[in-house]
C-alpha cells in the first residue's frame, strides 16, 4: 500500500501542483516558502475528511483548517490522492467550496479505479455532486459520455434507509456536519444483504472496504503534534498492531496517564520495540517502563504509567530528558510501524526538527534498506541526501511565482545528492529549480545590526 501521486489546488499559496512519489522513502527538500508543508497538510486534511470517528468539537476546528487553507481570494479548494494496493490503484478526489456567507462544504467526492497494471485507464466508482443548489447530494455510481447516469440516491433511499426505518434527513444531518457523503453511504449500507443490492453498488461496497482500511493505515505527524511536546502533553506514541491503531498521548506527570491493563500492555510493548534502536542511536542508554496499579473495579485494572531513560543504573523521568530525546523516542514509534507493516504510510512533517543530522542521515539509510512501508517527510538537512537514492528526493521549488516539486536530474549510482541539490540551488542548473534568491550582503548587514 502508498500513495503514489497527489494534486493539489488552490492549497494555501499554491495554485496547481503535482507531486509524484516514486519510493517506499519520499524526502521533501526546498527553501522555505515553497510549499513542504503544504503536502503533509493536504494529506492530513484528506485523511481526516474520511475519519468516521471525530468529535463535534473537533470537525468544527477541522472545518476552520480547511478553510484557512484554502488559497486567499478562491472559493475552491481540491485534493486528489492516487493510492495503489497490490492488485488496484485508487483515485481520489476532493473539491471544498466556499458559499456566499464563507461557509465551506463538500461540493464533490469521486472515486475512480483501475486495475494495478501498465496502460489501464481509471474508472469511475462512485460519485457525490453538491451543488449549492441541490437539496439533496447526486449519486453516481457509474457517469460517462456513452451511458446514461444514474442517481443512486433514490436507490440508497429505498433498498437502504427504508429498511432500517431510517429517513434520509439523518444522512443530511450528517453529511451537513462535514462528513464524507460517500462514507455516509458505505457506512449505512455495509451490512446489508448483497442480494437485494445491485451489481454496481455491491462493486462499491468491496472496493470502499479496502480504500477504508488504506486510509486506516495512515498516519500523519504535523508540526502542531510535535509542539506539544514544549506544552502540557509529553510524548505522541503511535501504536499500531493487531490489537490497536492510533496515537496515545503521555502528559506530564504518570498521575496523568492512567491506561486500561490492555493499553498499558501493548505501550510496554511498542516502548520495548523502541528501545532495540534506542539503546543503540543514544550511547549507555535505555528506556524502561514502570506501571503502577491505581484501579480495581469487577476485575477491571487500571496502571498508571511512566517511562524512564536508564543511565548508569538511574532512572529519568522522559519529561526530564532534552527535546531531542522526547522526540527520539516519539518518532522512533512512527518509524517502526514504518519498518513492520507493509500496509503503513506515514507521514512526518519536518522530521529533522530536534534531530542531529548526522544522526538522522545515518537511521533514514538503514531503515530505507529494509521498511515495509512508505515514509513521506520534510526536512531541511541536507546531510540525508547523501546516502538516500534519487527516487527518494523530492525538489520543492518556484518558477515564475508557481509551486513545482521534481526529481533531480542526471542521476548515477555514485552522484552525491546533496552536491547536486546545492548546485542546483547556486547555479540554476536544474531545470525547473529556482536557486536561492538571497542578497547575502543585506543579510549579512541585518544580521550585524541584531548583535548587540
Amino acid at each position: 500500500m502508498k500513495i503514489t501521486r497527489l494534486r493539489i489546488k488552490n492549497f494555501k499559496s499554491i495554485n496547481e501542483a503535482v507531486v509524484d512519489f516514486k519510493s517506499n522513502m519520499s524526502g521533501i527538500y526546498g527553501p522555505n516558502g515553497t510549499g513542504k508543508t503544504a503536502i503533509i497538510e493536504a494529506i492530513e486534511i484528506f485523511n481526516l475528511y474520511f475519519d468516521f470517528n471525530l468529535s463535534k468539537d473537533f470537525i468544527e476546528k477541522f472545518k476552520n483548517k480547511v478553510n484557512s487553507l484554502m488559497k486567499l481570494g478562491t472559493k475552491s479548494m481540491e485534493i486528489e490522492v492516487d493510492i495503489e494496493s497490490t492488485e488496484k490503484v485508487y483515485r481520489i478526489y476532493l473539491n471544498f467550496i466556499k458559499d456566499k456567507e464563507n461557509n465551506i462544504f463538500t461540493r464533490s467526492e469521486k472515486v475512480e479505479w483501475k486495475e494495478n497494471l501498465p496502460n489501464k485507464k481509471f474508472k469511475i466508482l462512485i460519485e457525490s455532486i453538491n451543488e449549492l443548489e441541490d437539496i439533496i447530494p447526486r449519486l453516481f455510481m457509474e457517469k460517462s459520455s456513452n451511458k446514461t447516469a444514474i442517481n443512486y440516491v433514490g436507490f440508497f433511499a429505498e433498498k437502504i434507509l427504508k429498511s432500517k426505518e431510517i429517513h434520509l434527513k439523518s444522512v443530511l444531518s450528517d453529511f451537513n456536519s462535514f462528513n464524507s457523503f460517500i462514507s455516509l453511504i458505505y457506512d449505512y449500507s455495509k451490512d446489508m444483504d448483497k442480494n437485494i443490492l445491485d451489481k454496481k453498488f455491491n462493486t462499491f461496497l468491496i472496493y470502499w472496504e479496502e480504500i477504508s482500511k488504506i486510509l486506516k493505515m495512515i498516519i500523519v505527524v504535523t508540526l502542531e503534534e510535535q509542539a506539544l511536546y514544549n506544552v502540557d502533553l509529553l510524548l505522541p506514541i503511535k501504536v499500531h498492531n493487531e490489537n490497536m491503531h492510533g496515537t496515545f498521548t503521555l502528559k506530564y506527570g504518570n498521575n496523568n496517564n492512567i491506561y486500561s491493563e490492555n493499553v498499558a500492555i501493548e505501550l510496554n510493548k511498542i516502548v520495548e520495540e523502541i528501545n532495540t534502536i534506542f539503546s543503540v542511536i543514544v550511547p549507555d542508554a535505555k528506556l524502561s517502563v514502570k506501571k503502577d496499579l491505581v484501579r480495581q473495579t469487577d476485575g477491571n485494572r487500571e496502571y498508571a504509567v511512566e517511562i524512564f531513560v536508564m543511565r548508569e543504573d538511574k532512572a529519568i523521568p522522559i519529561e526530564r530528558e532534552s527535546t531531542g530525546i522526547i522526540k527520539i523516542v516519539s518518532l522512533l514509534s512512527a518509524l517502526i510501524y514504518y519498518i513492520q507493516d507493509e500496509k503503513a504510510i506515514v507521514v512526518i512533517d519536518e522530521l529533522d526538527i530536534h534531530i542531529f543530522e548526522y544522526l538522522l542521515a545515518i537511521i533514514l539509510d538503514k531503515i530505507s534498506r529494509y521498511a515495509k512501508g512508505q515514509l513521506i517527510f520534510t526536512a531541511h538537512n541536507l546531510l540525508p541526501l547523501e546516502k538516500l537514492n534519487w527516487n527518494s528526493i523530492i525538489v520543492s521549488s518556484k518558477k515564475d511565482k508557481e509551486v513545482v516539486y521534481t526529481y533531480l536530474k542526471g542521476m548515477s549510482a555514485t552522484t552525491n545528492l546533496r552536491n547536486k541539490y546545492l548546485r542546483s540551488q547556486s547555479l540554476w542548473s536544474e531545470e525547473n529549480i529556482q536557486p536561492l534568491l538571497i542578497n547575502e550582503p543585506a543579510l549579512d548587514l541585518f544580521i550585524k545590526r541584531l548583535v548587540r
